[in-house]
Formats: structure tokens, C-alpha cells, sequence
């Protein structure tokens, strides 16, 4: 099967996980993992395109906007692989610009 013929068979797996889910719940967060170039935003791309189509309201947020300042993100060699793994991107920063404030607002008001 070709990469995109892959994609859009995932795509649709998770499209029903996804909306199985949500009709026990009222918001989910969902995260997609994989190395650079491996097709996370196209695949992300694609649930985007077949959950609103659908009807579901989905805000994507790129991981791309999260990354360390390369001082940092090369500081044990711009081939480290525990480099890459520990140091690409600001995973405080994630968690305290949109993972807790998002957790919050659910807490704080029900639907």
C-alpha cells in the first residue's frame, strides 16, 4: 500500500475511535507521535479534515510550536538521538500553555 493509502486507512480507524469515544465523552485530546518527517501532520491533517466533516470541532495544535531554542536542542550534538529524544522540544511549556489550561476549563465548568 502506497503512504498515502496507509494514511487515510489510519485516518479512518482513528476517525471511528474517536467519535466511539466522544459519545462517552464530551472532549478528548488526542496526540500523534513518530519521528520527524513520518507523516504525523498528515496524518493529522487528515482526522482534522474527517472529523469536521462529521461535525466535530478540533483544534489542532503543531508540536512544531513547542520546540526548544537550538542552544538547547543541539547541546548534546546536533546527531544525538538522546539529544533529540530529551531536548527538541519544551514539554513544560506545552503542558502550561495548553495541556493544563485545557484540563482546567473542563474541570471548572462541565458540559
Amino acid at each position: 500500500a502506497s503512504s498515502r493509502q496507509s494514511t487515510q486507512s489510519i485516518s479512518r480507524t482513528l476517525t471511528t475511535a474517536i467519535e466511539e469515544t466522544l459519545k462517552q465523552k464530551s472532549h478528548l485530546v488526542v496526540g500523534i507521535d513518530g519521528g520527524s518527517a513520518s507523516g504525523k501532520s498528515t496524518l493529522a491533517q487528515s482526522l482534522h479534515h474527517a472529523l469536521t466533516a462529521k461535525g466535530v470541532s478540533v483544534l489542532p495544535m503543531p508540536l512544531d510550536h513547542f520546540h526548544h531554542p537550538a542552544a538547547i536542542r543541539y547541546r548534546q550534538g546536533r546527531s544525538s538521538l538522546a539529544g533529540y529524544v530529551e531536548d527538541s522540544f519544551d514539554l513544560a511549556y506545552l503542558s502550561g500553555t495548553v495541556l493544563q489550561p485545557f484540563q482546567s476549563a473542563l474541570t471548572q465548568f462541565q458540559w
